[in-house]
């Protein structure tokens, strides 16, 4: 997809790092956790001193597990590159030791897939994951409950991927298994129903969403009772479901009962908890409560500071959407700021090429149209084009919003025939992605009718 007018200017994405990251010095302390490579550096080290090639077998499979456990440590501290590398060694050791065809290394493939999928780089997650369901399925057969988790992993893929039919086909393959082997009330299912709630959800199709997350709620209440980190997950999942059906009060009902339960469970200074803030922080924006949005979005960052570290994805995320209520509130320097901030994170994590890096491009584009530069805004933005361009493709509904944004770009700098053809490239994008009822292309529909009837009326005046 070509981009024209206004972006004669070449798109290049270090001078916008630099224009960022030399307006904002960062506040919070380096010295915390989840900032800890040497550490683990060490570590793996050390585990490597440990193996020896002579070790029997069954040694080498203990190795291998407890490679896969510092693995999982690092995963969860979002230190993904450091993941791989154990991740690696651990399927070295199991195709030495198990060959190719054994369900040990089906799991090594996995754990590859999951890591890349967090890295953004989904075709090699896709790659692995499919590595894992073919190995699956010749040793487990077509209707084991682990041949069922590689079909839902696969769906998550191209769920990320905005692929969202795709995932759905692997989604009902997933469920038909774990239905079939695990019948209905079992956590796996629970599990099934609450990724086809959050599909059902991105596709706009909100009465749907809410079906399933209902389906999974039950199951989850029936098996663990009320205070149980699944059920909290469930009432968080329909919360955000309410939010976008703009039943705001009854969102922010079912982000309390989340709440509630993770404080019993993990305390307040927890990252899961930090979670439901933010996205509660995020509802009362949406009632233009901004003040409490602060409140609640400022709480969250700073516990993620206190649980993550200052240089973790979820950090950026809460950054990010404080940046936004500054938007709202007309903030414009501040909202600049934490953008760039939460930019500068990503890039750190993920590199240039990530839709998380593609949407703060996006976010800093809207900010610098607001402050009228407009030629900085479309260096932004057509950067984020560009990554979700190359990592999404021409289809997935995060395009939609860009090209949406470079649109006003366009309007504001008077180009009204690139406008209307980036507002009607954004419609293409969400109908064929939410259908033809969704809010989004209901708003889209209305800014194109605007400008078709300014043009109208500029063709009878003249």
């Amino acid at each position: 997809m070509e981009v024209s007018g206004c972006c004669k200017l070449k798109v290049h994405i270090m001078i916008i790092s630099q224009v960022c990251s030399s307006s904002v010095q960062t506040e919070v302390d380096s010295n915390v956790a989840g900032n800890n490579s040497s550490v683990y550096d060490k570590r793996e080290d050390d585990s490597l001193a440990q193996y020896d090639r002579d070790m029997t077998d069954d040694e080498s499979l203990k190795q291998a597990a407890y490679f896969d456990r510092q693995a999982q440590s690092l995963y969860k501290r979002y230190e993904l590159a450091e993941a791989l590398k154990y991740y690696n060694k651990s399927l070295t050791i199991r195709l030495n030791t198990l060959g190719e065809n054994h369900p040990d290394v089906a799991a090594s493939y996995n754990n590859r897939g999951e890591v890349y999928r967090g890295e953004g780089e989904l075709d090699k997650a896709l790659d692995y994951h499919n590595k894992s369901l073919t190995i699956r399925l010749k040793t487990l057969g077509d209707n084991h409950p682990d041949v069922a988790g590689a079909y839902n992993n696969i769906g998550i893929v191209y769920r990320s991927k905005g692929e969202l039919d795709r995932a759905l086909e692997y989604y009902n393959k997933s469920l038909n298994i774990r239905l079939k082997k695990l019948g209905e009330n079992h956590p796996n299912v629970a599990a099934s129903y609450h990724s086809m709630a959050i599909l059902y959800h991105k596709k706009g199709e909100l009465d749907k969403a809410l079906q399933y997350s209902n389906k999974s709620l039950t199951i989850t209440l029936n098996i663990f009772g009320e205070n149980h980190p699944d059920v909290a997950l469930s009432w968080h999942n329909m919360a955000n479901i309410y939010r976008d059906k703009c039943e705001l009060h009854a969102a922010i009902d079912l982000f309390n009962k989340a709440l509630t339960i993770k404080r019993k469970i993990f305390g307040e200074n927890h990252s899961l908890f930090a979670n439901s803030l933010c996205d509660m922080g995020l509802t009362f924006r949406l009632q233009g409560a901004t003040v409490e949005a602060l409140k609640y979005l400022n709480r969250s960052l700073t516990i993620c500071k206190m649980a993550l570290g200052d240089k973790h994805p979820q950090f950026a995320e809460t950054l990010n959407n404080i940046a936004l209520v500054y938007q709202d509130r007309g903030a414009l320097d501040l909202a600049f700021d934490h953008h760039s901030k939460s930019l500068n994170i990503r890039l750190n994590n993920y590199g240039e090429k990530h839709p998380a890096v593609a949407e703060s491009y996006n976010h800093l584009g809207d900010v610098y149209r607001l402050q009228g530069k407009i030629d900085i805004a479309c260096v932004c933005i057509n950067t984020s084009i560009a990554i979700r361009m190359a990592m999404l493709g021409a289809s997935h509904f995060r395009l939609a919003d860009a090209l949406h944004s470079i649109g006003l770009v366009y309007e504001a700098e008077g180009n009204l025939d690139s406008a209307l053809d980036s507002y009607h490239k954004a419609l293409v994008v969400r109908q064929k992605s939410f259908g033809p009822n969704h809010p989004d292309v209901q708003s889209l529909l209305q800014i194109i009718n605007r400008l078709q009837y300014y043009y109208s009326m500029r063709s009878i005046c003249y």
